[in-house]
Parts: C-alpha cells; sequence; structure tokens
C-alpha cells in the first residue's frame, strides 16, 4: 500500500445506506471505512452530490507549528467511538480532535421553468 494511492471503499450514512467512495488507501482503514469487494462493487451507489459525508477537525504539534486537518470517516459507529476518544491515530500519526462534525445534506433549489406540469394555478 503506498501514500496517495487510492480505491474504492465503503461510506455507510446514518441510515445505513453504503456508498462507494474512493479514498486514499493508506488512511481509509484507519478512518472507518470498509473495502468494497467484488461481491458489492456492481450495485454501489455513489454519494449524492448535495451530501456531506461527516468528519472529524483535527490538530497536532509538530516542530513548533499547529498542523491542521480534517477525516472523513466511514462508518458512524467508528465516528461516535473516536469522538469518545479524543483523537484518532491515522497512519501512524496522532491527532487531537478538535470538533466533529456529523452529515449534512443540502437540499437543492427547485426551479420553476415556466413548463405547464399541472402545479401553475
Amino acid at each position: 500500500m503506498a501514500t496517495g494511492s487510492r480505491k474504492w471503499v465503503i461510506y455507510t450514512d446514518d441510515n445505513g445506506t453504503d456508498y462507494g467512495v474512493i479514498k486514499d488507501e493508506s488512511i481509509a482503514a484507519d478512518t472507518g471505512f470498509l473495502d468494497v469487494t467484488a461481491a458489492n462493487q456492481a450495485g454501489l451507489p455513489t454519494l449524492p452530490t448535495y451530501f456531506r459525508m461527516r468528519y472529524l477537525n483535527c490538530v497536532r504539534k509538530s516542530g513548533g507549528q499547529t498542523i491542521r486537518t480534517k477525516f472523513q470517516i466511514g462508518a458512524k459507529d467508528t465516528f461516535d467511538d473516536l469522538v469518545a476518544v479524543g483523537v484518532i491515530v491515522v497512519d501512524g500519526t496522532t491527532w487531537q480532535i478538535s470538533s466533529p462534525n456529523g452529515e449534512s445534506f443540502r437540499t437543492p433549489v427547485a426551479l420553476d421553468t415556466e413548463q405547464d406540469d399541472g402545479t401553475d394555478a
């Protein structure tokens, strides 16, 4: 497994629906993403464009500098466990969790196209 190589993994939303997403394989397992197998790859949908995965804002000190990043978390139970502990170890590096962020949805704006669709008065 080379750092920077990407692969398909599974993100499970809060309702239990699985989606296929592409993540860096060196951190996918550390952040709660499951491997995509041949058995489930064929029917796995991708995330809707208006959907944001749950993630953790993290921080660590290195050489007198503060480094900040965020990690998307693949499974709700992993997310809950990490928030309870307050740290995450990714690719051998320990990060303090500064703030957890759950899933979010952006509702697409519906536009009236002025076509007669039966909804006009």
